[in-house]
């Protein structure tokens, strides 16, 4: 039966004698349901998302007999082997508290095909018994699974979302223009995206939302740097306690987890992509991942027998070998990576190369030319701050973000978001701590304190910088009186 608000999940049972065996049964191992009656068939394969005893009604046990089945398992169901695609609406309509034995619950089984005459033959004595659990190795596991891929629906791979509702949940916490986002959400579902812009804007704040809101199953995050090699992208060999094994990448680590949760997104965040030496650490990646789009990605067969041309491998890559002859490419194909460079000028961006461009999806993220964002951290970081404060920062930032056609400064400056939460953080501590009266007046506070906080938050500022953002300041403050 299907769990309440659950749209893949099914949860079945056990009677209390069978709870040794019930207890060695792991969250993420792989489960095939087999029904006796009204047929002899796997009904459905899944992965097992969590264990709970129950004692509320169980729609296939005999109550009247006095029979319970308190130990419970939700699988989370990847293949459902029955005639009818529509069968799972079906399943879907079961009640967790009906013993009505008239309704659709009670004559499920009688949609499954008859597949148990299909089963490879080592495995026909393997058959359980009314409500057993019986444990299979790997290789026998593989073999069913494959089965059930050759001849079984899939479910429902790729959970959908509503674009909107992700981008209002997203910029409710960052504070990102909601277009930004939409477009972020929209591209990730369709291949990899990099994300550019200048420093503090948000980048890598926005790929991890994006990430959590498109997917429950945590992201990978790595910050780039010049010491990256093959090896810590993809993997190679390694030296470890004096033998030769082969260690695997985070691509690896990600393939992994995409075949242990199926029909999921799985998100690698690599932040800072340009600090990385791209030929040094990213052949191979470029090889797996030809294009922004997920049809054209597959592991090379040098990779594979590479692998396993090493006696010694790292766990991760004993999982991948298991997993891939399972799997193949398809949880590759449900991996996103989202990139993000620091690039002040888009102009710039040949530099990092043809070759990462031409596999990403290029946003560019740039300093916002409005006060929302100030606005929702003031609301949010500045309790502590008086009101005619608050508008006196709005009013401020604003300028500095958009200066009038007659201003002597140097042009727009980007204020990013970052520097401006972090300013109001500090401002708001400073009341906390008594550094300045509350009844100081607003425009001091901002000429005496503020300015110096936005300053020390917008990085190291050298040269025309620092004499565009001097000269705007002093502009705007001669002007406020």
């Amino acid at each position: 039966m299907l769990r309440s608000g659950g749209t893949r999940y099914f949860v079945w049972g056990f009677h209390s004698g069978l709870e040794s065996r019930y207890n060695s049964i792991n969250t993420g191992d792989y489960a095939f349901l087999y029904v006796t009656s009204p047929v002899s068939a796997i009904v459905l394969g899944g992965f097992v998302r969590s264990k709970f005893m129950g004692d509320d009604k169980f729609w296939p046990i005999d109550y009247r007999a006095g029979d319970k089945w308190p130990l419970r398992v939700e699988i989370e169901v990847e293949f459902l082997c029955v005639k009818d695609e529509g069968t799972w609406s079906i399943i879907k309509g079961c009640s967790e508290s009906s013993d009505d034995k008239s309704n659709d619950c009670s004559k499920w089984g009688q949609y499954s095909q008859e597949l148990i005459g299909d089963l490879p033959y080592e495995l026909m004595n393997k058959r359980p018994m009314l409500g057993s659990i019986i444990p299979l190795p790997d290789e026998d596991g593989s073999k069913l699974r494959k089965f059930l891929v050759e001849r079984c629906t899939t479910i429902e791979r790729i959970r959908q979302v509503n674009i909107d509702d992700v981008a209002k949940d997203v910029s409710s916490r960052l504070f990102i223009n909601g277009d930004i986002i939409k477009d972020v959400a929209n591209a990730v579902m369709t291949g990899n995206v990099m994300l550019i812009g200048p420093p503090g804007v948000g980048k890598t704040s926005l790929a991890k939302e994006v990430a959590k809101a498109l997917s429950d199953v945590p992201p990978i995050v790595k910050v780039a740097n010049a010491l990256w090699f093959r090896r810590d992208v993809i993997g190679g060999e390694t030296i470890r306690m004096g033998s030769v094994e082969w260690k695997s990448g985070f691509v690896i680590q990600a393939y992994n987890l995409a075949a242990k949760n199926p029909g999921r997104y799985v998100f690698l965040i690599i932040d800072e992509f340009n600090r990385a030496d791209v030929d040094k650490a990213f052949g191979d990646f470029f090889t797996i991942f030809t294009s922004p789009n997920p049809e054209d990605w597959g592991m090379p067969g040098t990779l594979i027998e590479e692998i396993r041309s090493y006696r010694e491998r790292d766990s991760y890559a004993e999982e991948f070998m298991k997993l891939y002859e399972q799997y193949k490419d398809e949880p590759l194909r449900r991996i996103r990576i989202i990139g993000t460079m620091n690039v002040v000028d888009i102009r710039n961006l040949f530099m990092v190369g043809e070759a990462i461009l031409r596999r990403f999806i290029i946003i560019e993220v740039k300093c916002p030319t409005d006060t929302s964002d100030v606005e929702g951290f003031l609301n949010r970081y500045g309790k502590d701050i008086p009101s005619d404060v608050h508008k006196e920062i709005i009013d401020f930032i604003r300028g500095l973000r958009r200066p009038p056609k007659s201003s002597k400064s140097r042009g727009r400056l980007c204020i990013s978001p970052g520097s401006v939460k972090v300013s109001i953080q500090l401002l708001n501590n400073a009341y906390v701590n008594g550094i300045i009266d509350k009844a100081k007046n607003p425009r001091e506070v901002i000429r005496d304190y503020f300015v110096n906080y936005l300053r020390s938050s917008l990085g190291v500022l050298t040269g025309n910088e620092l004499k565009a953002f001097d000269e705007a300041v002093r502009e705007l403050i001669s002007k406020a009186g």
